[in-house]
């Protein structure tokens, strides 16, 4: 399982972008459909890392972003059916350039002032 390594550095990742004073309120995160990560056990994770002041009770949401390829001979761009069938539906040969679909990125942190800190509201994006 993955997912639970790739949660927690998230977690680290939005503690250190979070504004002095705030605390997250909900994070975005993109995850490429290559990756092969399942959206409810990082849910399951995050409810395990995400404790402490400034994580509690924070909103994960995952994102699944769909493959889409480049063929390297023909140059045509094509979202395969089967990601990891990457055979170019046009020229048939198999040299794909991944253009999209690959990774796990922080899109967005949604902060809110602690308690006993005067931050107004805040949303960054990351990445």
């Amino acid at each position: 399982m993955h997912e639970m390594s790739i949660i927690q550095s998230l977690a680290d990742s939005v503690i250190e972008h979070l504004p002095t004073g705030t605390r997250a309120e909900k994070v975005v995160v993109e995850v490429g459909s290559l990756e092969h990560l399942d959206a409810d056990v990082m849910q399951f994770a995050w409810a395990g890392v995400a404790r402490g002041p400034l994580l509690r009770d924070a909103e994960l949401v995952v994102e699944t972003i769909d493959v889409l390829v480049g063929c390297g001979i023909c140059k045509r761009e094509y979202s395969p059916a089967n990601p990891t069938y990457l055979v170019c539906p046009n020229c048939q040969h198999a040299r794909p350039e991944v253009i999209r679909g690959w990774g796990v990125m922080l899109r967005t942190i949604e902060a809110s002032p602690r308690a006993g800190h005067g931050v107004a509201e805040t949303s960054e994006a990351v990445g």
